[in-house]
């Protein structure tokens, strides 16, 4: 575990920028599968699949490393990256040329993912006309993308809302263009909004009823954005396609407690695999593993201080959609995400 932990760590602040979230835990599968000594497709994706669950508990135990954001964009990216596999095992009856091909296609997939952002910016910028005030809500390096590539061609202001620190980030990378940004609280949306031509958000998970799970504060910001007949847009890639379906707030903590006990049943199985075999004189067991710790703290119990750190915006309140595959409609992303999983 502390090796699949560290490499994800180094991988979400590594080079020159940080990358997105999926995007790292895609690297660490890439390394799982140039590591694995496995003979088969079988101990490949038990591997895989392992790692997926170490990530999820580091994302789960340590949120400060993805600059608060939750685990479902963790999830995105493993879930796309194992059908992945899955799809190119189908076309190579050799285990070892399947192996290759799955690394070459997987860094591919890398590059691609981190080239995301700049077609975004292309699509998206066209919607923003001259003089526009643009509302943010929550630190997105999309978002952030997409407003650099929109003042470079036009005149643009921002107002970002304070949200847990994001806006002073969005003010950084702003101001170095030029671009006036204006900090307000939370709180002030409403006595701001009059003022704001749009609103433009990032996403932590895009789901498929076509709304999206983003820093908590994105709802209300939405619902008075729709009532003030503002138009509201949503940057994200498309590796943040989520294969999740909520109708209700309460489905995000119903869904984390079920994702929460699953990697805990599989951590505790591979604990115990690593047991018998240190009995036998082989594999030691994982000292870091923290489910063998008998004081940790299930974050999703009632007795844990739980400040929802997300919340769901249904897609009534979303125009736009603006992916690396496209403009999209809240309606249409179903049939991307059933084309994106096949």
């Amino acid at each position: 575990m502390e090796r699949t932990c560290a490499a994800f760590a180094e991988a979400l602040g590594s080079g020159e920028e940080e990358h997105a979230v999926p995007v790292a835990a895609i690297q660490v599968l890439l390394g799982v599968i140039e590591r694995s000594s496995a003979l088969t497709m079988h101990g490949l994706d038990e591997e895989l699949r392992l790692a997926r669950a170490y990530m999820i508990a580091y994302s789960e135990g340590a949120p400060t490393e993805l600059g608060g954001r939750t685990s479902i964009s963790v999830v995105s990216g493993c879930d796309l990256f194992l059908r992945h596999v899955t799809r190119t095992y189908l076309e190579f009856a050799d285990f070892e040329e399947c192996k290759k091909e799955i690394l070459r296609r997987g860094q591919s997939f890398a590059k691609l993912s981190r080239s995301s952002r700049d077609r975004i910016a292309d699509l998206g910028h066209p919607f923003i006309s001259d003089e526009s005030v643009v509302l943010v809500h929550g630190h997105s390096r999309v978002v952030i993308t997409l407003l650099q590539r929109a003042a470079r061609c036009k005149r643009i202001s921002v107002i970002a809302t304070r949200a847990d620190g994001a806006g002073n980030f969005i003010a950084k990378e702003l101001k170095q263009l030029g671009v006036p940004v204006k900090i307000i609280a939370d709180l002030a949306i409403g006595f701001f909004i009059e003022t704001a031509s749009l609103l433009l958000l990032g996403a932590e998970g895009v789901v498929e009823t076509g709304g999206v799970v983003n820093k908590i504060g994105t709802l209300p910001t939405a619902i008075m954005a729709k009532a003030a007949k503002l138009p509201v847009y949503v940057a994200a890639e498309s590796y943040k396609f989520a294969r999740f379906f909520p109708l209700r707030q309460s489905d995000l903590i119903a869904a984390g407690r079920q994702e929460y006990a699953h990697n805990r049943t599989l951590l505790q199985q591979h604990d115990h695999l690593l047991k018998d075999k240190d009995q036998d004189g082989g594999i030691k067991k994982d000292p870091t593993n923290e489910f063998e710790n008998q004081n940790y703290t299930d974050p999703f119990s009632s007795d844990f201080p739980h400040h929802p750190p997300v919340d769901y915006t249904p897609p009534e309140y979303i125009d736009l959609l603006f992916t690396d595959i496209g403009v999209l409609t809240p309606a249409a992303v179903s049939d991307e995400l059933i084309r994106l999983y096949q």
